[in-house]
């Protein structure tokens, strides 16, 4: 028997390093050295203030884009009124222009008279659908804007989720680099 004495380093079978995609501070560590773990247990959680920051500006703009698409909206209330008030107008000029033509046909008005009216209808018939494809466009601006402002609040909440690393399998934990409260990036191992 022969004795060799070498240096040199141990590793487990199977190792892997864990990594965080994004930065931040440790806010806890759920593992210690020497501990079983099983897939999905939670390793560590990181806290980001960009990520926090990115979600209440989302839910910032999530809830005025839910007020703006309401439909008591001040906007849509006011383009309502707008489009109720020349359909109104429109409405009025139509039974003017019939009466005149009426009179017109019982040479009771003259060519001149006819036209006029027959220009205010076509100019309040203008401006009637010129408000009313103005609401219907706008109503649908906001409801798309509506749903991204959901995406992205969505989304923003669904990233914050990646700031809690869960193990991908069943294994034990050989060692933790961090402490709690340091600050961590993306090109050191963290376990």
């Amino acid at each position: 028997v022969q004795a060799v004495y070498a240096s040199g380093k141990i590793y487990p079978e199977n190792g892997y390093k864990v990594f965080t995609k994004l930065a931040g501070y440790i806010q806890k560590i759920h593992v210690h050295i020497g501990d079983s773990i099983r897939v999905g247990q939670p390793l560590l959680t990181i806290r980001s203030e960009v990520s926090e920051l990115n979600v209440t500006a989302a839910r910032n703009l999530y809830a005025l884009a839910q007020k703006n698409a309401d439909e008591d909206s001040p906007l849509l209330k006011s383009l309502r009124n707008d489009v109720g008030a020349l359909k109104a107008k429109y409405s009025l000029d139509s039974v003017n222009y019939q009466s005149m033509f009426n009179l017109y046909k019982e040479n009771a008005t003259s060519k001149q008279q006819l036209d006029q009216s027959k220009t205010q209808f076509d100019i309040s018939t203008q401006q009637y659908l010129k408000a009313f494809h103005a609401y219907a466009s706008t109503l649908d601006k906001l409801r798309i804007e509506l749903e991204n402002a959901r995406i992205q609040y969505e989304a923003q909440l669904s990233n914050q989720s990646d700031y809690t690393l869960h193990s991908t399998v069943n294994g034990k934990v050989y060692d933790i680099v961090p402490k709690e409260g340091e600050l961590v990036g993306s090109q050191f191992p963290l376990l």
